[in-house]
């Protein structure tokens, strides 16, 4: 699916925690390029349970942050982090869902009783 809110905006904050308990200073430069690498991951790894800890090594290691013990700490909750992101993404995929059957709902004829 496309519409993975919930890795899009997971992978990022837990970079910028990982970066900021190792001390390290990440520029404008760098947090775009985390945004994008951010939005692509949640695309491909979608299908994969739990994916969001393998996405976050690999923006880790992109954007050059340490991957010590912050991440020892994220992987301790990724169970909670997974929950919530699949939480957000549920929410995303109704309210998309709800947002088109009330623009396209409006055009469509009412089916005859009986009829399948």
């Amino acid at each position: 699916t496309v519409n993975m809110d919930g890795s899009a905006l997971n992978t990022p904050l837990s970079a910028m925690f990982c970066a900021r308990l190792a001390g390290v200073e990440v520029p404008a430069a760098r947090q775009l390029l985390l945004v994008v690498l951010s939005v692509v991951f949640s695309v491909g790894a979608s299908p994969i349970p739990s994916a969001g800890a393998i996405s976050l090594v690999l923006v880790l290691d992109t954007i050059g942050i340490p991957t010590g013990q912050a991440l020892a700490f994220l992987l301790a909750f990724e169970w909670l982090l997974d929950r919530l992101r699949t939480a957000v993404n549920v929410t995303g995929d109704a309210v998309g869902a709800a947002v088109v059957d009330a623009l396209l709902g409006a055009g469509r004829e009412q089916l005859p009783e009986g009829d399948t």
